[in-house]
């Protein structure tokens, strides 16, 4: 009787395992676009307190004298509000190009805008991440 109960379990947690390793979510702008207002509220705070947890992670490291690559500080979206970024996101996906684009590019994007950038140098940035995600398909 036990060893049938543990068949049970294994099989179980076989299959478990392997209905997660198969399904992922994909962030982009389909994902954005079947949002609701609400959901997409809570993404963008979602998304600040995450992009604050590794900011502030990353100054951890650098202080303790461990090298990183990205300037945390360099395109920070902690001076816009939600409905900023919110709403620079949708502009983003509106255009069908950036269907396919991870949300980080799109947050990019709208920083970029809000810090000055040019036009020109925000469609450098989505063509760049569009280059990628051509190279790299997933």
């Amino acid at each position: 009787m036990k060893i049938r109960v543990w068949i049970v379990a294994l099989v179980l947690l076989t299959c478990e395992a392997g209905y997660s390793q198969t399904t992922t979510l994909k962030v982009d702008g389909n994902f954005w676009n079947g949002l609701n207002q609400g959901q997409k509220y809570g993404f963008a705070v979602g998304y600040v307190s995450g992009y604050m947890d590794a900011k502030n992670q990353s100054w951890l490291y650098k202080n303790a004298g461990a090298k990183q690559s990205v300037d945390p500080y360099k395109l920070t979206p902690e001076n816009l509000t939600f409905g900023q970024i919110m709403d620079g996101v949708t502009i983003f996906y509106k255009d069908y190009r950036n269907l396919q684009l991870p949300l980080s590019c799109a947050v990019t994007w709208v920083v970029m805008g809000v810090n000055g950038s040019t036009d020109a140098q925000r469609e450098g940035s989505a063509e760049s991440c569009r280059k990628f995600v051509a190279d790299h398909p997933s």
